[in-house]
């Protein structure tokens, strides 16, 4: 193999990783983080009571299958693999109020 094939084929490699390397997203104030994409959200986070079930009042998209939304420790919602835990997305909604109980 020549000097030009083994170039092309190492930067063809590099340009590949470097295409498909997603940056990381990270919640939580300067001094502390509470939660990183890609790692495991605390198990208390998955508790019913802070899963998002009406996640189009909140403008969030659908979520995927095996994925829930659950609300975040500032205001956060973050889209997280219901069978590993692992976060996949974190959206913030400033704006949006909470949603209250529907009363009968």
């Amino acid at each position: 193999m020549n000097v030009y094939a083994r170039v092309s084929l190492v930067s063809l490699a590099f340009v590949s990783f470097a295409t498909f390397a997603q940056p990381r997203e990270v919640s939580g104030r300067d001094d502390l983080q509470y939660y990183h994409t890609g790692q495991p959200v605390p198990a208390y986070m998955l508790a019913d009571d802070n899963v998002v079930l009406n996640y189009q009042h909140y403008h969030l998209d659908k979520p995927m299958l095996g994925y829930e939304w659950v609300r975040g420790i500032e205001g956060e919602y973050l889209l997280v693999s219901t069978k590993s835990a692992i976060l996949r997305r974190i959206e913030y909604r400033p704006n949006v109020p909470v949603e209250t109980a529907l009363r009968d």
